[in-house]
């Protein structure tokens, strides 16, 4: 707990820091000026990775995650080569300029994490396997960590426990693998794919995933960058609202799951849903 304070203060004192050198730099008039700025822009950069290190730290697992909320969970499926090039500062810092998910933001990371805590909040527990060997769980899905020889059986076990699962597309052999075992074994309307950011990379993905699903993905990108399937596996890329909530009640409302249709009506249902929770646990 004291090296996660320290963490979090010395990333404090860096964004602290940053900040001092860039407005300093930038009210001067030396020729260092310039210089300067990038120097604390850079500074500052490090002190915000610093804090989403900190973060990262006191993330909960996946079992503590799931002791806390006895709603079954939500399933992410991803790329580890995808998801660990995400974590790469460069790409984390040109991501805020790209396409998010409805009233999120672009930065990869940072949709995951706030994604993850929609999802947390409002439907059960995000939980993911996390990926062999790496030193600190990546932003989002709580993590459930396992070997190589048993991450096949322990995705299908979680699978037949979830109301829903969530898939970041990508063309990897792994996430091959879980894409035809959701087909052969997985209802059609509790899958919701997100999408890649760019075109290129979403007609890579179409072109791959011809080769799993029985109908074809839509040509072009869907503007939620969402997309379901119906029950006979039919591709319905969802248009995007101005939120969240209005983006996905149509894959909610297919799957007869309780839903506010507006962001409006969300601390209304919010309330009911904790208080039938109390009730449940009570009686």
């Amino acid at each position: 707990m004291i090296n996660n304070l320290w963490a979090f203060a010395v990333a404090v004192l860096l964004v602290v820091a940053g900040l001092f050198i860039f407005f300093a730099s930038n009210m001067s008039e030396s020729l260092w000026a310039l210089p300067g700025m990038f120097l604390g822009a850079a500074i500052i950069a490090w002190g915000f990775w610093k804090f989403r290190e900190a973060r990262k730290r006191l993330a909960k697992t996946a079992d503590e995650v799931r002791t806390e909320d006895t709603r079954a969970p939500v399933i992410y499926l991803r790329s580890f080569d995808h998801e660990e090039d995400d974590a790469r500062l460069g790409r984390a810092m040109l991501g805020g300029f790209t396409r998010a998910l409805p009233g999120l933001h672009g930065w990869q990371q940072r949709e995951q994490e706030e994604f993850a805590g929609f999802i947390n909040k409002l439907v059960g527990p995000y939980i993911a396997i996390g990926r062999p060997g790496e030193p600190l769980p990546e932003s989002g899905a709580a993590r459930e960590y396992v070997s190589d020889d048993d991450w096949q059986a322990t995705v299908s076990a979680r699978l037949r426990e979830s109301q829903m699962v969530v898939v970041r597309a990508a063309a990897s052999e792994g996430l091959r693998w879980e894409l035809v075992h959701l087909y052969q074994n997985y209802s059609a309307l509790r899958i919701l794919i997100v999408l890649p950011k760019t075109r290129a990379r979403y007609e890579a993905f179409r072109d791959w995933a011809g080769t799993v699903f029985p109908h074809p993905l839509p040509e072009k990108l869907p503007n939620s960058r969402l997309l379901t399937f119906d029950a006979q596996w039919h591709p319905v890329g969802l248009e995007a609202k101005e939120n969240l909530v209005e983006t996905l009640y149509p894959f909610f409302a297919a799957n007869g799951i309780p839903f506010p249709k507006f962001s409006w009506q969300l601390s209304t249902w919010e309330a009911e849903q904790r208080q039938a929770r109390s009730g449940s646990k009570a009686s």
